[in-house]
């Protein structure tokens, strides 16, 4: 669980470092900052938040919410990487934040893998 925090800590402040650097650009400054309020601790589902849950959950050997919230750190992502809104006009970021959120889904997918073998043994 440290990994998978470390990584969505890293992907936050590669956000934060796009936004300072967005600011003449209102369009992508908007995507950045919708992105910080998917992942930050600030809101109750921020992305960092559900991953304090999914942690606790796993200290106490509730791996039925440890999934629950794994899923849930999924969506996050995928709302960071789609916009959230199908709506939202497709935004070709070249900064480093795709890597550090691909990197964040992966290490979310092998969470819910051996959350739901935990859940079957």
């Amino acid at each position: 669980m440290f990994l998978l925090f470390a990584t969505a800590s890293s992907a936050s402040k590669v956000v934060d470092v796009n936004i300072m650097q967005s600011s003449p650009r209102p369009f992508i400054m908007l995507k950045y900052s919708k992105f910080k309020a998917w992942w930050s601790k600030s809101k109750d589902e921020g992305a960092l938040n559900v991953i304090d849950y999914a942690q606790e959950s796993l200290k106490k050997g509730d791996y039925f919410s440890l999934s629950a919230a794994s899923k849930a750190v999924i969506i996050d992502v995928e709302d960071c990487i789609t916009g959230g809104d199908p709506e939202d006009t497709p935004y070709n970021d070249k900064s480093k934040l795709p890597q550090y959120v691909e990197n964040v889904q992966k290490v979310v997918h092998i969470v819910v893998i051996i959350s739901n073998h935990l859940i079957q043994n």
